[in-house]
């Protein structure tokens, strides 16, 4: 736990930082942790997106949304989960506008919108 805590300690600014000790968190029950670490990450994905790459949504984003998710379903929030799966459908038409508009994003920005599941 120290361990996992000082690496998102040491760069609060990166997503996967702040999104890894969610496994952590999630194979203990400790589910405030997890949403807490997924919010976290996904609000920093989204901040570096929106200054690097402009109308793009990150992959980052979507992987904390969905571990954000898991969280929330073992702990009985229903609610909060589908509020979470909005949001991720949201941000994936926005991966697909943004892929189709721009090309040249990098493939880390679009390559969920435009791989088949």
């Amino acid at each position: 736990m120290k361990a996992a805590n000082a690496y998102a300690a040491m760069q609060p600014w990166v997503p996967h930082a702040l999104h890894m000790p969610s496994h952590i968190y999630a194979r203990l029950g400790m589910w405030a942790e997890n949403a807490a670490a997924n919010r976290a990450s996904a609000e920093a994905a989204r901040a570096y997106a929106a200054s690097h790459h402009p109308d793009a949504a990150s992959f980052e984003e979507l992987h904390a949304l969905d571990y954000l998710t898991y969280g929330h379903l073992p702990a009985g929030q229903d609610r909060e989960a589908k509020g979470v799966r909005l949001t991720v459908r949201s941000e994936l038409r926005h991966m697909l506008r943004s892929a189709q508009r721009r090309p040249e994003l990098p493939e880390l920005f679009v390559d969920v919108a435009i791989q088949p599941p």
